[in-house]
């Protein structure tokens, strides 16, 4: 499991789960902070990562990178891409919802974030 907590209050986790992993994340639960009420209403859809090419154009191996990622190191940089790129579209609404129990300034915060994210990807 990987988590980027270095944005105030928020994270992006990410990880491996199968179809029955999945199904225990979306039961129902009386918890009273998890996405999925007693009522079974479930949180807005998950976010689509599309399967990237078998290769890779990273070629700088001096910032971490292997010269070709692996199957599993390319979904998961597009999962991330595709994280990133929701957080941007949604910056105005996080800050709207924000402005009612905070400063409203969660959506911006986000937004330098995830467009951080973004240029190391390119990079």
């Amino acid at each position: 499991m990987f988590s980027l907590l270095s944005l105030s209050g928020f994270s992006i986790s990410i990880m491996k789960a199968d179809q029955a992993i999945l199904q225990l994340l979306d039961a129902p639960t009386k918890a009273p902070a998890w996405p999925v009420g007693v009522d079974s209403s479930h949180p807005p859809p998950k976010i689509p990562v599309p399967v990237p090419p078998s290769h890779s154009t990273k070629s700088d191996e001096s910032l971490g990178w292997p010269l070709q990622l692996s199957e599993e190191g390319q979904i998961l940089e597009a999962a991330i891409e595709a994280v990133a790129n929701a957080v941007i579209k949604i910056v105005d609404s996080l800050n709207e919802w924000d402005s009612r129990a905070g400063d409203g300034d969660c959506g911006s915060t986000m937004y330098k974030g995830a467009a951080a994210i973004l240029e190391d990807l390119e990079t």
